[in-house]
């Protein structure tokens, strides 16, 4: 009888462990899927004022021919301005999109008020584990010589977790375009190293001459698990670094440099 009533127990005992294992893996799987759709909202807002202004660019195109009112980087401007406008009034912090086309990446970011809050909190203010892309307060985004954008490595690949792709080569390629959307311009970016760094070590956003920059760079090229064929430009402009959180007490990091227009 003691041990029909023992293997009941048993029975009873790992019934409910995975009853309860599979509660919380459900409430996971649920939470990243609410933490996807949220920022998809977000994007589908942002893009919808661009598709928009397209739109209304094409009807009164021939208007604009005639009267010459506006230029066509006027217009990009005012959709830039309308775009940050309405995520400026959702949150103050907003400075900018940023995108990656080759690794399906496209957040808002924002300039941190609060230490560490955007580890915990998403653009809305909602409390969640996958965070906002963000700059670090220290740092005037966009604005110094290397802007630095922090974001969580997440199983399901969201914010900054499709970053660990640029260990494959082949990704490096596909991903080497970062396009940032601010007010006024979009900067583009080419990547041109992939690193694993300590998580104590920093990185530097201001340079005191270009002989510091280009001691940097080559820093950053002479650590790359991938050596570009193309080399950086003498011309390059600001620098671009997403930061991430890697195993074994490591952080991922990719180094990208402005795209100059030649004129």
């Amino acid at each position: 009888m003691r041990g029909w009533k023992k293997e009941v127990v048993t029975v009873f005992f790992l019934i409910t462990a995975t009853a309860t294992s599979g509660i919380l893996l459900g409430k996971g799987i649920y939470q990243y899927a609410i933490d996807r759709w949220s920022y998809q909202l977000l994007e589908k807002q942002y893009f919808g004022i661009e598709e928009q202004g397209i739109e209304e660019q094409g009807m009164e195109g021939q208007y604009r021919k005639q009267s010459k009112a506006i230029s066509p980087e006027k217009h990009s401007i005012i959709i830039l301005e309308k775009q940050y406008e309405q995520l400026k009034q959702q949150n103050q912090d907003y400075v900018g999109w940023l995108e990656i086309p080759g690794m399906g990446i496209s957040y808002p970011i924002v300039h941190e008020s609060m230490a560490d809050y955007y580890l915990t909190h998403d653009f809305s203010g909602r409390e969640t584990t996958a965070g906002c892309l963000y700059v670090p307060a220290s740092i005037l985004p966009f604005q110094v010589d290397n802007t630095v954008i922090l974001g969580h490595n997440r199983k399901d690949l969201s914010m900054f977790g499709s970053l660990k792709k640029y260990r494959d080569a082949v990704y490096m390629k596909r991903g080497s375009e970062i396009r940032v959307r601010t007010n006024q311009e979009v900067i583009k970016y080419r990547v041109f190293a992939i690193c694993e760094k300590g998580q104590e070590e920093g990185e530097m956003f201001a340079f005191s001459s270009d002989e510091t920059k280009k001691a940097y760079i080559q820093e950053c090229i002479d650590a790359s698990l991938h050596q570009q064929a193309d080399q950086v430009p003498e011309e390059a402009g600001r620098l671009l670094t997403l930061s991430t959180c890697a195993a074994k007490g490591k952080r991922l990091v990719i180094y990208a440099y402005e795209r100059l227009e030649t004129k």
